[in-house]
């Protein structure tokens, strides 16, 4: 019966999946042009619990809310271009760069933690979760935003310098506990889940081990050409590769349909092969992100070099996807540069409120606190929120309750991790 609700989805629409992405960008922008106080309630009402009612589907964001969406959103634009909106004088290049990447990092780590909480309630939409074989699910997006995330601050993307591999080996130390902890966990709770995602062994800390370590290593070893057509061509040669591999030489019947019992790799063929797709994730951002955000350029401001990135991701992914259907599960080129503009995308928006909101405003347009917190403490908030994830499913029968329940448990377990966000932060700060 548990398992049962966890497989065999088939997704939604890229366009479904699309606009809920953009649900707190155009949230923070209502955030902005009310001019509220900077508090934490604010926020609440303001940025979380819209996004708490979009993302379980209680309110269908395709009809009445994108409609205001859109008119409201027109009606800034054509204010700012009437009023000739630019970025405020004084407003440091850098740091609005990392005020645009903290919005993006918050937003990746907010819908993270309210998915995996609500998916194991019947009032999640059911074609929001992973999808079993091909398709659009939002929690496809998973495991590559956080990827992409990681390519967008990481070191080599900001400084273009080698990472210092002492560092990475100690960042990875929590990842290893994490992934041995969840798998343990897991298995001894007998907790709802589902092979098809990473295998069963593999989880998604897992991923992000290798990710983290293969990813600097490689960084480490090519960050003296400073090539990046040459580290593109790379990546490109070798998803044409994998890709090669899935249509002519069995690739995709041996990742769908093979055995489990054939070895290690067999059982967990989805989180290994996986891994070099979001490799290619995060290679692939470092090298566009630098050029677009952390590279300085007087003649183009960052929202129209995203916009261009932006544009180049989405025309990529309408040839990708006449040629095959996306799919997590093989991780192939059409699934790849979907996830992979969709986030662009993300960061785009945001470039793009704070632009023309801080000239709408005629102030400095900075983060909001709550998410700015969420940012600052992001693997602390995702590890507590996935430790009351399994406190609720301990002692509830999450599959069992009523939409009146999921709604009201959701919203206490936000509470709870924005209280724990909230004192975690100030302990940090005045330590």
């Amino acid at each position: 019966m548990e398992n049962m609700f966890v497989i065999n989805h088939s997704g939604t629409t890229a366009s479904e999946i699309f606009l809920i992405l953009l649900s707190i960008p155009f949230l923070f922008l209502v955030y902005g042009l009310l001019n509220g106080p900077s508090h934490y309630w604010f926020e609440l009402f303001v940025l979380i619990l819209p996004l708490l009612l979009l993302q379980t589907g209680v309110f269908d964001f395709r009809v009445g809310f994108w409609v205001f969406a859109a008119i409201l959103l027109t009606f800034v634009v054509t204010i700012g271009f009437v009023m000739g909106v630019r970025i405020p004088n004084g407003l440091p290049y850098v740091i609005h760069t990392r005020d645009i990447l903290t919005m993006f990092r918050s937003n990746v780590y907010l819908m993270t933690i309210l998915s995996i909480l609500a998916v194991d309630f019947q009032l999640y939409p059911r074609r929001f979760c992973k999808t079993e074989r091909y398709g659009y699910g939002l929690m496809d997006l998973g495991t590559a935003s956080f990827v992409i995330m990681s390519g967008c601050t990481s070191a080599y993307s900001r400084t273009r310098k080698p990472p210092e591999l002492g560092k990475t080996a100690w960042s990875a130390v929590p990842l290893v506990v994490l992934g041995f902890f969840r798998l343990v966990t897991t298995k001894k709770l007998d907790y709802q889940e589902h092979v098809s995602e990473y295998g069963v062994h593999w989880n998604f800390f897992f991923s992000l081990l290798v990710v983290t370590v293969v990813g600097d290593v490689f960084t480490w070893g090519v960050v003296r050409s400073k090539r990046s057509s040459v580290v593109l061509f790379v990546c490109g040669l070798v998803l044409a590769c994998h890709n090669f591999w899935l249509s002519r030489g069995g690739g995709k019947e041996y990742i769908l349909d093979s055995p489990r019992d054939l070895g290690f790799a067999s059982a967990n063929r989805e989180g290994i092969f996986g891994c070099f797709g979001y490799l290619l994730l995060r290679i692939v951002t470092e090298e566009t992100i630098h050029h677009a955000m952390w590279n300085g350029n007087e003649n183009k401001t960052v929202t129209k070099r995203l916009l261009l990135t932006t544009g180049a991701g989405w025309t990529l992914f309408f040839c990708a996807s006449c040629l095959q259907t996306p799919s997590r599960r093989l991780m192939n080129g059409s699934y790849l540069v979907w996830a992979w503009s969709s986030n662009i995308t993300i960061i785009f928006f945001y470039s793009f409120v704070f632009e023309y909101m801080g000239g709408i405003l005629n102030k400095k347009v900075t983060a909001t606190p709550l998410l700015s917190s969420i940012n600052r403490n992001g693997l602390a908030v995702f590890v507590f929120a996935n430790l009351l994830t399994g406190l609720v499913n301990l002692t509830l029968d999450t599959m069992a309750a009523s939409h009146t329940t999921a709604i009201s448990i959701l919203l206490a377990y936000l509470l709870t991790i924005f209280a724990f966000v909230k004192g975690y932060d100030r302990k940090r700060i005045i330590s």
